[in-house]
């Protein structure tokens, strides 16, 4: 077994497993094909006839919580039918793997249709789950109910005795026992995994944190570990403390999907050759690991700490420094370090009352994944309202550093300025030339006037009637004309355009559907599923115009629910693309499976291009 490099997002096949026997078995199982072809028309007879009936059995029936116990179900003789599962409340059964066999046996056929289920647990509790039940041929069959115990996750009872708890594990890993109120860090949740492929990501469970968003590195292979070598897998999730106590940070619902044998003491040849190899799915959980979150210490807090947190660095220029009473000065402020800059802001600076303060503006830049470092630039507009003004005092910037457990206040050089009357500075007389009589040198106001002199009559204004005047009345009526023109003609472009896209689309399903009758008949399984999924993209596409990249089956249930589409069409849709992801899975499928995923898909693409009225 190899072990694969992962890529960057979750959600992706991140620890590949290649099938077992792919390459060292060929010839092996080349053998033993031609052993069991040569043996069929013995054992003929014998097998020419199967009962009708379904089973099912679970594979444990002691589960820990938030694990994923696999039911599996048979159907025999049945066609196309699938069994019914009762929900149970507490359960979450979803199915996950589809296997078909049909055998034509001296005239007569047989048909084999084996179920994987996924069965989610979510709170402790004994649980019954059926009977299931099938018709076939018009008759109903069942299964007897089977019985689940979901136990506490680190319950010894919930041990697997299959050796798959020892497969993959995940462990979480604090920087440090104990932080700060708004202290921020990197807390790393490593996978190790024989093989398989992560469906989804772990989850953080943190009550009293604000957690960022996940980011996962390349896997590390060769990791050598509870006697075992595994693929490592280190998720990063940046996270800041938001209230003080002894809180719990656990990771949860990881869910890794591993390729197993079903048949124990089978080799390798005849896992290949009969479908001996199935998917496990296994849901990862931690313990919760405690974290002391300490309150910021009231002693020693600065007036004008604001909440920032971290260590920080300051500098400071203005300009201009030689300036009129009443003009602008601006400043520039750049704060750097590692913190939590959602926290650093302009504090008030009482140094600065004789100016005028404006709304300041920032602008951050990062310097890691996580915004944890970088540069936070502020640019703050003063105006100094006096002559009398010759420097800008200094600015203070407070924070709390976890490093030193202590404050911290930063302080800029003082800004020398050479401030001059302006013209509209008012000019305040001299207290001591007033005392002393000296009359000033030029009036406050102008002495007011005895006379109005002569009356003369208003004379309309000639500008009126000129054609310029005119012309600039009539330019906003007709730009508003000529805008709801380009308007009108914009959305009948628009239109026009999805009516084109909508078209090519649907020519786009018909051709494909046609390709998929002839992969079908050439059983080319993998080309027939590459098809399978751009046709049902293509079809939901021109159903909800949504982009055709976006299309998955993830979305189907959001993308559809406007479209009165029936219920079925959906759960049909959901089973193809199911089908589509799970084909590199499966064995190699016959023309009769293929055939039979595109009837599906001619009625489900069949009901997508129906008007919401015909849709039933």
């Amino acid at each position: 077994m190899q072990d694969s490099d992962l890529p960057r997002s979750a959600g992706q096949n991140l620890l590949e497993v290649p099938p077992v026997g792919m390459t060292s078995c060929r010839h092996g199982a080349a053998f033993w094909a031609l052993i069991a072809l040569v043996l069929l028309p013995l054992f003929g007879p014998a097998i020419s006839s199967f009962a009708l009936g379904i089973s099912a059995t679970l594979e444990r029936d002691v589960v820990g919580l938030g694990d994923v116990v696999q039911l599996n179900v048979q159907v025999d003789g049945g066609g196309n039918e699938l069994p019914e599962i009762p929900d149970v409340p507490g359960l979450q059964i979803q199915r996950v793997s589809t296997s078909r066999q049909i055998q034509f046996v001296n005239g007569q056929q047989s048909a084999l249709l084996q179920l994987g289920y996924a069965v989610g647990t979510q709170k402790t509790g004994t649980y019954r789950i059926g009977p299931i039940t099938v018709k076939i041929s018009g008759r109903t069959y069942a299964t007897e109910a089977l019985g689940l115990r979901v136990v506490a996750a680190n319950d010894p009872a919930a041990a697997r005795k299959d050796g798959l708890d020892k497969a993959a594990f995940i462990q979480l890993v604090l920087p440090k026992p104990e932080v700060y109120v708004g202290e921020t860090f990197v807390a790393e949740v490593h996978l190790y995994a024989i093989g398989g492929s992560v469906e989804q990501a772990p989850q953080i469970g943190a009550d009293g944190f604000t957690v960022g968003k996940m980011q996962n590195l390349r896997a590390e292979p060769n990791i050598r570990t509870n006697d075992r070598v595994y693929s490592r897998v280190r998720f990063l999730l940046p996270m800041t403390a938001a209230r003080a106590g002894d809180l719990e940070v656990s990771a949860n619902n990881c869910v890794l999907n591993l390729q197993v044998s079903r048949r124990q003491g089978f080799t390798d040849a005849f896992d290949e050759m009969f479908g001996g190899r199935e998917m496990r799915r296994l849901s990862l959980v931690t313990d919760p690991v405690k974290l002391k979150v300490l309150p910021l210490p009231t002693a020693g807090q600065p007036a004008g700490f604001n909440g920032a947190v971290g260590d920080f660095q300051l500098a400071l220029s203005a300009s201009p420094t030689n300036l009129q009473a009443g003009d602008p000065i601006t400043l520039h402020l750049l704060i750097s370090g590692r913190g939590n800059f959602d926290s650093v802001a302009i504090p008030e600076q009482p140094a600065w009352r004789a100016f005028r303060t404006y709304p300041p503006t920032s602008n951050f830049e990062p310097q890691d994944g996580f915004g944890f470092s970088g540069l936070k630039k502020f640019e703050q507009v003063l105006t100094p309202e006096s002559s009398d003004i010759t420097e800008l005092p200094p600015f203070l910037f407070s924070f709390f550093n976890p490093s030193r457990r202590a404050y911290q206040t930063l302080r800029s050089a003082v800004t020398p300025l050479h401030v001059t009357p302006g013209a509209n500075t008012p000019n305040v007389p001299d207290p001591a030339n007033t005392a002393a009589g000296a009359a000033p040198s030029k009036p406050e106001l102008a002495p007011l006037k005895a006379h109005l002199g002569p009356v003369a009559a208003a004379t309309p204004a000639t500008w009126l009637g000129e054609p310029w005047f005119l012309t600039l009345n009539l330019l906003p009526p007709l730009a508003w004309i000529s805008a709801r023109s380009w308007r009108k003609l914009r959305d009948r472009h628009a239109a026009d355009s999805a009516a084109r896209r909508k078209d090519r689309l649907l020519r786009q399903v018909a051709s494909g559907l046609a390709s998929l009758e002839k992969l079908s008949l050439a059983a080319d399984a993998e080309g027939f599923h590459a098809s399978l999924f751009r046709v049902l993209q293509d079809a939901v596409a021109a159903r909800t115009g949504q982009p055709h990249a976006s299309i998955t089956e993830g979305i189907l249930d959001t993308a559809l629910a406007a479209h009165g589409l029936a219920p079925e069409t959906v759960a049909a849709l959901h089973a193809l693309f199911r089908a589509c992801n799970q084909a590199r899975y499966a064995r190699q499928a016959t023309p009769g499976d293929l055939n039979a995923l595109r009837l599906q898909a001619v009625e489900a693409t069949r009901a997508l291009q129906a008007p919401p009225a015909e849709v039933r």
